[in-house]
């Protein structure tokens, strides 16, 4: 690597840590991430044309499937991981930072959790909250992962988690990669159907919230969950 790129990288490093990453340009964004996965190169060039490749949309960049990204020259295995994996990261750090026991007990939290949960997904996933009686949130998993219009859902994998994990109340989310929360005539009619066979089970559905980008729809909210 030329003296030339390596006084760049660290003047685009010092400049990210003195001010932040929103101090920087999108493409810059891009060249310090791909720093790390490309130490030999200038990252210039591939960040630009990873950026007109999506419209200059940086999240749709980091959304973009790995084959995809690797059709840009100069993006390697490593690179595309590297960029693919930032929503992921992204979705562990926000969740994490809800810890356990706490209070999910209005719509606004549940809200808030779900799209924490959601953040940048691209496919339609299907998830279950596990609630203590005061509900405190006790575990959450993705018990199904479908293609980006659909999700198939299992009630007794969701009846197996819930009594897991010793819940008392349990709410449904998922998310539509559309953008709109609003739930579909399948989506109510496959919570009434869920919340009929779990209570066999005694187990408590209170809610099913549905996610669209950063709004979410809670169905106990608009009173469809009887």
């Amino acid at each position: 690597m030329s003296s030339l790129h390596k006084g760049h990288r660290e003047r685009l490093r010092k400049k990210a840590i003195r001010n932040g990453l929103e101090s920087l340009a999108p493409h810059e964004v891009l060249e310090i991430l791909l720093f790390n996965a490309i130490p030999r190169r200038d990252t210039n060039p591939i960040a630009h044309e990873l950026l007109n490749k999506y419209n200059g949309n940086l999240a749709k960049v980091f959304e973009a499937d790995m084959e995809e990204l690797k059709k840009v020259d100069g993006v390697g295995d490593n690179a595309a991981f590297l960029i693919h994996m930032i929503p992921q990261f992204a979705r562990i750090f926000k969740t994490g930072q809800w810890e356990k026991k706490v209070s999910l007990g209005t719509h606004e939290e549940l809200g808030e959790f779900a799209i924490d949960m959601c953040l940048g997904l691209t496919e339609e996933n299907f998830y279950v909250i596990c609630l203590d009686s005061n509900r405190k949130l006790k575990a959450y998993d993705v018990l199904e992962k479908g293609t980006a219009n659909e999700v198939n859902i299992y009630i007794r994998k969701i009846a197996e988690y819930a009594v897991r994990e010793k819940a008392v109340n349990i709410v449904l989310v998922h998310n539509h990669p559309n953008g709109s929360p609003l739930p579909s005539v399948n989506d109510k009619r496959l919570t009434k159907e869920i919340i009929r066979s779990l209570s066999v089970f005694g187990l408590n559905v209170i809610d099913h919230i549905v996610v669209g980008g950063r709004n979410y729809y809670s169905m106990d909210a608009m009173g469809d969950i009887d």
